[in-house]
């Protein structure tokens, strides 16, 4: 089972074109049980994303890409590295994704 945990919606200016509501209705289309929706700096779209998952029977899935500054250089907080979470030593150690209620 593949299940996208890392849209972006239009709501990340220059990262994601498609409207959340759009991204709910392909991922039903293709059999998804759940998606998750990562807006950058905030979850612009996720009242939206919700409304949209919720009625086409999809579970939502809503974080944020944050943008940390540090020491004059952008970093994403999560680093490029393993899966994502926990990778870096700049106070995300304790982050892990939410997946309980998920099924094979």
């Amino acid at each position: 089972m593949y299940i996208e945990l890392h849209a972006a919606s239009a709501f990340s200016f220059l990262q994601g074109a498609s409207l959340p509501e759009t991204l709910v209705e392909r991922a039903a289309s293709l059999g998804y049980p759940a998606l998750a929706l990562l807006d950058a700096d905030g979850v612009y779209g996720a009242p939206r994303f919700h409304k949209a998952a919720k009625q086409a029977g999809l579970r939502a899935i809503i974080g944020a890409e944050l943008t940390i500054e540090s020491g004059g250089a952008r970093d994403s907080g999560f680093g490029t590295r393993g899966s994502g979470f926990g990778t870096r030593d700049s106070g995300f150690a304790s982050a892990r994704p939410r997946t309980e209620g998920l099924k094979d």
